[in-house]
């Protein structure tokens, strides 16, 4: 098949002729002409007749490879290459996805110029729809990483993604710790309320934890408190003014998490020897 061109004249666009009509027209070398099959209202696809007198070259896309700029011929000569096979014209920016189409599809490549129709089977192989949606696949990845913002974004995605592991690893440790001290504070905080549940009934604060299960009505709550504090450390004291709630955390540390109400248990203590003191020594 013979390459024709489109022939702009004024604002008039006028063809296809063939490039014996264009000098036949009067057309100079640089006369701007358009290949037929390509779109005429881009102008990246205009060039000089001259240009359009030597032979079309072509970038080709073979095994995931881009090739070229070849001619008709040394496309003919170059392994893999068939009527389906992806190809750009130079002209092209060859580094888009939407520059390529089949070789069947232009003009200067159809089987009359170029030897497609040889089907080795090597060249069979590549025909088949599914090495074409391959090619179709492969083209649009690299040409998806050609655009420069794609390695920026890929960049700042890989950051992003080592900070999060980063933060994973190294503050969820710390993290369990804190819950699990937040969560023995919780625990005793829920036994000093029924501490206070237990003072107004009885007047006198529970000196067993015993007492405290029996008030909440919640046989499992031990096995609760457990998952959270070392039972095996759990003291409650307590007498007509005051008490004391004291637990160790399972944290690595066994932090001892203290509640005493009002004053602290030693202090309760000698309050109370004094009292006993003054109340054998007859002393008001």
């Amino acid at each position: 098949m013979v390459m024709r061109y489109w022939l702009r004249v004024d604002r008039d666009i006028q063809g296809p002729y063939t490039i014996e009509e264009l000098s036949a027209q009067g057309a100079q070398d640089s006369t701007l002409v358009c290949p037929e099959g390509l779109p005429r209202d881009r102008h990246e696809n205009w060039l000089p007749l001259r240009k359009a007198k030597e032979p079309p070259r072509f970038y080709v896309r073979v095994d995931s490879q881009v090739h070229g700029p070849l001619t008709g011929a040394e496309l003919d000569r170059l392994g893999g290459f068939c009527g389906d096979t992806l190809v750009c014209p130079e002209r092209r920016d060859h580094r888009e996805r939407w520059n390529w189409a089949a070789a069947k599809t232009f003009a200067a490549l159809a089987p009359g110029e170029v030897a497609a129709s040889v089907a080795p089977a090597s060249r069979a192989a590549v025909a088949t729809p599914k090495g074409i949606l391959l090619r179709e696949f492969v083209a649009a990845a690299q040409c998806f990483w050609n655009n420069p913002i794609v390695p920026v974004a890929a960049g700042m995605a890989a950051l992003i993604l080592g900070l999060l592991l980063w933060l994973q690893f190294s503050f969820r440790p710390r993290v369990q710790q804190t819950y699990l001290r937040v969560h023995t504070s919780l625990d005793l905080a829920s036994l000093a309320v029924l501490q206070a549940r237990h003072h107004r009934q009885t007047g006198v604060y529970a000196d067993d934890l015993e007492s405290l299960i029996r008030d909440s009505g919640d046989p499992g709550l031990p096995a609760k408190m457990a998952k959270d504090l070392d039972m095996s450390t759990l003291l409650v004291r307590g007498n007509a003014s005051r008490f004391v709630l004291e637990a160790n955390s399972l944290d690595e540390n066994r932090t001892l998490i203290r509640f005493e109400v009002p004053a602290p248990i030693a202090r309760m203590e000698k309050t109370t020897a004094v009292s006993q003191h003054k109340a054998s020594a007859g002393t008001p």
